[in-house]
């Protein structure tokens, strides 16, 4: 009796250890903490984006920068912005699977009608896809939440983390769109139109143009806010030779050492008509409709124009 109890007692903990291993086995299957892409970013060569309802673009790296190409645009990328990148893609780490039917895709914004994907490349071959869904916010964990999928799989990931908000799929994010940055102590500052001109001059005194004195606070303040100009539109389209034409105004900013000059052009042929342009970022063009630049660089001159009773522009 007391042998087949023994035998009865083994067999149990057979069973138990058995049922232990499988449930360790199916949990382990669904729940982990895994990075989804383990690449080194100083190898890859080569990022592909392609995101619903906007132009794929690449970013290649070229010995010690990198480039930016999508559509007719071929750029010096902005290599903060992509390092920036490669770290995201980095850190993503999951800890469930969501879901395995490609027919739930969709819930999750993975259809490939919807989602983000983001291909890396290193000299030789793919290193991997990362293609990315809805993203929230849970107010309960002060996280946020995105829905991930890995190469081709149908597997449906979940990783969080704020950095996540970093993760940018529109090329202009990796841009640089600095119009120019004026240094030192500017103390003249000339506005030319085609049609007139008008300048103030700071000594002593305070600014002044040649009749009157100015409100030197306001044109402190003016001169503050236009020292760094960038923005967020770029006129890659514009036709260069028809510049002269088209010129609307001319800011010129001088100091002892140095002058500034920004061209503004007006095109009414194109959906954002200003165009902005200088010398010292010979190679950027930016433009706005009206209400981003145009406003802080051209009100003080319409208004100042308008109390000398000069012609105001248009």
């Amino acid at each position: 009796m007391r042998h087949n109890l023994r035998w009865v007692l083994l067999f149990a903990l057979v069973l138990a250890a058995y049922g232990y291993s499988q449930y360790r086995s199916e949990h382990r299957d669904a729940t982990f903490e895994a990075q989804l892409l383990d690449f080194d970013p100083a190898r890859v060569q080569r990022i592909e984006v392609k995101a619903a309802g906007q132009t794929p673009f690449k970013l290649l790296r070229e010995a010690n920068r990198w480039l930016l190409t999508y559509g007719n645009v071929h750029v010096e990328a902005y290599p903060l912005a992509v390092e920036e990148l490669l770290q995201v893609l980095e850190r993503i780490r999951s800890s469930e699977i969501v879901d395995s039917e490609v027919r739930h895709w969709e819930n999750y914004g993975l259809a490939t009608t919807q989602s983000t994907q983001f291909c890396l490349y290193d000299q030789q071959a793919s290193v991997g896809c990362l293609s990315f869904g809805n993203l929230s916010y849970s107010e309960d964990r002060k996280n946020l939440r995105i829905f991930v999928r890995l190469n081709e799989g149908p597997e449906v990931y979940d990783a969080e983390g704020l950095f996540l908000s970093k993760l940018a799929s529109d090329p202009r994010a990796y841009r640089p769109n600095l119009l120019w940055l004026v240094e030192g102590n500017i103390e003249h500052l000339d506005w030319r139109t085609p049609d007139t001109s008008f300048w103030v001059h700071r000594d002593t005194n305070g600014w002044h143009t040649s009749s009157a004195a100015l409100a030197t606070v306001d044109w402190d303040a003016y001169l503050k806010n236009i020292r760094y100009l960038s923005g967020t539109q770029f006129a890659d389209e514009f036709d260069e030779l028809r510049a002269p034409e088209l010129l609307h105004w001319q800011l010129q900013l001088a100091s002892l050492q140095d002058t500034f000059i920004l061209h503004c052009y007006r095109d009414t042929t194109r959906a954002l008509p200003y165009v902005y342009h200088t010398g010292t970022k010979p190679e950027q063009w930016l433009a706005d409709d009206g209400s981003e630049l145009y406003p802080s660089l051209a009100a003080p001159w319409l208004r100042a124009l308008q109390n000398t009773e000069t012609d105001e522009l248009e």
